[in-house]
């Protein structure tokens, strides 16, 4: 192999590194402190970054039940005591399908909120979330038969939308 095949080589591997990384870091942002200054729901929040910025997060890898839903309000007013008006941590995993940022959030004490809301019986695991400890938590809040896992047959959010869509009246 010639020296400039070898330099090729490298220099195509580096050019690789370089851009899988700056995709990766589009997609993933470094940890950063904002406060709460709004709870949509129990699993969407609206955050001031410290430049006062203000955007809508949603919790990733939860689904909590709807304002208007079984349980909606109960997880609501649980996320609004553990972080209204507070500093929090924020991790963000790119957008949803609405524009939200997709994050998770850690609190002073370390407690990620969305594992919380999971193992109080306060929320689902969202349907693509095939992390072992998220199902675990699920599985014993369930066995617990603590929170929103209390009714014999919950209904999940996403269920709930879609039902109340169907049964909506369209507007001409």
């Amino acid at each position: 192999m010639t020296n400039q095949f070898k330099s090729m080589r490298v220099i195509l591997a580096l050019a690789f590194l370089i851009n899988s990384t700056a995709a990766h870091s589009s997609f993933y942002r470094e940890e950063e402190t904002v406060k709460v200054i709004e709870v949509i729901d129990g699993n969407t929040l609206k955050v001031k970054t410290e430049a006062k910025d203000i955007f809508v997060i949603v919790l990733r890898g939860v689904d909590a039940p709807e304002v208007g839903q079984n349980y909606g309000n109960i997880s609501k007013v649980a996320v609004e005591k553990r972080v209204l008006g507070k500093k929090v941590h924020l991790l963000s995993f790119g957008k949803d399908r609405f524009g939200n940022t997709l994050g998770e959030v850690r609190l002073k004490d370390g407690t990620w909120l969305h594992e919380e809301l999971l193992q109080q019986g306060l929320a689902w695991k969202s349907i693509d979330n095939n992390n072992s400890k998220h199902i675990q938590y699920e599985l014993e809040s369930r066995e617990k038969k603590i929170g929103l896992w209390s009714d014999t047959n919950p209904t999940p959010p996403w269920i709930f939308k879609r039902h109340k869509t169907l049964t909506t009246a369209k507007s001409s």
